[in-house]
Order: C-alpha cells, then sequence, then structure tokens
C-alpha cells in the first residue's frame, strides 16, 4: 500500500522547484511509502484541475492506495502540519488537510477505493474554479464524510496578518473564476433530482476520461511527472 500525491500542474516551476526543495525532502522523512506524481496539462485549453487530477489517480489506479492531492503553491511549515499527511483516512471518508469550507481543494487525502465510489472530479471543469465544490457534492451526495483539520478561512487570515501559520502559501495571480462552472457547482446542483445526481457522477469523472500521456519521466526518485493531452 502506496501513498500518492498528486500535484495538478502547469505553468508553475518557480512554485514546484520550491516544494520539491523545501516541502517534499521534509515530507519523504516522514512518509516512507509516498510517491508524487506531478501531472502537467499540454497547453492549448484552459487548465482542468480536476481532470488532471483525475489521470494522476489513473496512473496508479489502485483502490488500496492512499492518496493526496497537493496544490503546488501550499507547502506544510509546521511540524504538525507534516504529520497530518500521515494520516489515514477511512473508507468513504475525505480528510480535508486544507481546504474551503464548502470545498474539497488545495490538500486532501482519501482512499482510492472512496475517490473511485465517487468517480472522481467531473472532466468538464476548465479554467479556475469550483471543481473543489463538484468533488464536495458528489461525496456528500453518495454519503461520504469529510473530516477537516487547518480551518481554512483562519489560516488565511493569519497569514495575511504574518501571524504563526500551518502553511507558507507562495503568491499567484490566478486566472478569474469561471462563472459557469461556479453557479452549476454552487447553485444548479443542489436543485437537480436525485436520478439525475446519480447520472452525472456516473457519465462525468474517473471512468469516461479521455486523455493521452504525451511524456513520462522520473525527475528523482519517488517523483514522476507526466505531461497530459485532455
Amino acid at each position: 500500500m502506496k501513498t500518492i500525491l498528486i500535484i495538478p500542474y502547469r505553468d508553475r516551476q518557480s512554485h514546484l522547484d520550491f516544494f520539491l526543495k523545501h516541502s517534499w525532502s521534509k515530507l519523504k522523512e516522514k512518509n516512507k511509502d509516498m510517491e508524487i506524481i506531478i501531472v502537467e496539462q499540454q497547453k492549448g485549453k484552459k487548465f482542468n484541475r480536476g481532470a488532471t487530477i483525475n489521470i494522476g489517480y489513473l496512473y496508479y489506479n489502485n483502490i488500496d492506495n492512499y492518496y493526496i492531492t497537493q496544490d503546488v503553491d501550499t507547502n506544510p511549515k509546521k511540524n504538525e502540519t507534516f504529520d497530518m499527511y500521515n494520516y489515514k483516512p477511512d473508507d468513504n471518508n475525505f480528510l480535508s488537510i486544507y481546504s474551503a469550507p464548502c470545498g474539497l481543494g488545495g490538500i486532501i487525502k482519501f482512499k482510492g477505493s472512496t475517490f473511485k465510489k465517487v468517480n472522481g472530479f467531473p472532466n468538464d471543469f476548465w479554467g479556475w474554479g469550483s471543481e473543489d465544490k463538484a468533488l464536495h457534492n458528489r461525496a456528500t451526495f453518495l454519503g461520504c464524510t469529510v473530516k477537516r483539520l487547518i480551518n481554512c478561512n483562519e489560516e488565511r487570515a493569519n497569514i495575511r496578518r504574518g501571524l504563526p501559520s500551518y502553511l507558507n502559501i507562495l503568491k499567484h495571480a490566478g486566472p478569474p473564476m469561471n462563472h459557469r462552472t461556479f453557479n452549476y457547482a454552487f447553485n444548479i446542483w443542489n436543485n437537480l433530482p436525485e436520478p439525475k445526481k446519480k447520472k452525472i457522477i456516473k457519465n462525468n469523472g474517473l471512468s469516461t476520461l479521455k486523455y493521452e500521456i504525451l511524456k513520462d519521466e522520473l525527475l528523482m526518485e519517488n517523483v514522476r511527472k507526466i505531461i497530459v493531452k485532455i
């Protein structure tokens, strides 16, 4: 049984370098069974964070593994934060190490069987916005529980004020919000009938994702990078 840390990635080389140098060097000391896969989306389309994470999961496709999603600009800071990566969520549970209060983004951990149950992220959330809420919608609809560790709002406030914090979050000017996906995840989903929700989950996710691996390389021991076409 392994722990696979998935980094969805594009055009953030300085952040990736920082994470591998500072965060990974300590994470691998505390997590002997951990491997990293960096999933870089080919240029030409808007970034699809959810689909790249799905691809990282499918690269191993093992329901017994633990998986962690890791935003490349978010780095564990305290020893206590590093220890959180070792926690083992139960079946049907998503462990939110750090994510928005109503979402499952940032840093989350789950068993492969749990991610397969919800059919992963939807594949059609292009651009920045709300794929984390869409995953939370799926999880709660299918009876999965969510355990939250770092309070996102408190953490952001502490970082702004220069107070002690669990994380080192690197600055990045992200793209504008995709209002279509935001409206779907936060408003439309709630009003869909149950059979429609089941059909959407079944037909949009891990089981229906079409992609191509263009390059596969080992950057260093236990750190792999793939470039994918979606």
